[in-house]
């Protein structure tokens, strides 16, 4: 057989989540301006399953970012600073970065509210792979 039944946990508040993002971000990638929807992914930067039920839901928990970008953040293999600057893990590999089109000295507008500043620490402290 190729299938099999499964129960899974639904993650209650995403819907909401992803609209508040992509109202903030007017529906743009933090990094790369991509605003095709369905590339789009509402990002947390501090993870669900560490995450409060308020952090979980907060706009100031998450970044709006196209899906390579979503994937790379969550690996732990970028990450920001509270002035936008990104971090480059050295696990990219400097070919990977090249074809990525990003650099070490790049800034982007993370639209800083609230608890965002805490949030991006603990990605970078926690998840970024130095």
């Amino acid at each position: 057989e190729t299938e099999r039944a499964a129960i899974i946990l639904s993650r209650v508040g995403q819907g909401l989540f992803r609209k508040a993002l992509m109202t903030k971000y007017r529906g743009r990638c933090v990094i790369t301006g991509i605003d095709h929807p369905k590339v789009l992914v509402a990002s947390h930067i501090k993870p669900w399953v560490v995450s409060t039920n308020d952090e979980r839901l907060s706009v100031d928990n998450g970044l709006l970012l196209s899906a390579t970008y979503d994937r790379l953040f969550d690996c732990g293999l970028i990450t920001f600073d509270k002035s936008g600057k990104i971090y480059l893990s050295s696990f990219i590999g400097d070919e990977n970065i090249r074809r990525l089109h990003l650099t070490s000295n790049m800034h982007f507008d993370l639209h800083l509210t609230g608890d965002m500043e805490r949030n991006l620490e603990y990605h970078s402290d926690v998840l970024f792979v130095k």
